[in-house]
């Protein structure tokens, strides 16, 4: 921790909430070799290693990046019978698409993100 010795925080951020119950990321096979992949090129700006890109990710994943309306601190769709949701965001130079699942979210894809108006007009 950044705090310096005897630093107090408001009870409300002083412990760990429901809000979050993933304990783990995991990246599917596909996603590590997209990511590693990334790392390997270039791709991205801000990290040059794989792991620590993978240790990055997982921990922003952790935290349940999702907004209240899309199911942070609900039970996953499938604990709920219903269709896996699919989410995506941004990191660094990569789109990431991942599943929230029991206590853990999979990462499923990390591809390289194309900006809106660099894309080819569609005919």
């Amino acid at each position: 921790h950044d705090a310096p010795a005897g630093a107090t925080v408001p009870s409300w951020c002083a412990a760990r909430s429901d809000a979050s119950r993933i304990a783990s990321v995991h990246f599917t096979a596909v996603a590590d070799a997209q990511l590693a992949a990334a790392v390997a090129d270039g791709s991205l700006r801000f990290y040059t290693d794989l792991e620590t890109a993978r240790s990055a990710i997982s921990q922003m994943l952790q935290l349940d990046i999702r907004s209240v309306h899309q199911g942070r601190g609900r039970q996953p769709a499938a604990e709920r019978g219903a269709a896996e949701q699919l989410y995506s965001c941004r990191f660094d130079a990569l789109e990431l698409e991942f599943v929230t699942l029991e206590q853990r979210v999979e990462v499923r894809r990390c591809v390289q993100h194309v900006p809106a108006g660099s894309r080819p007009a569609r005919t």
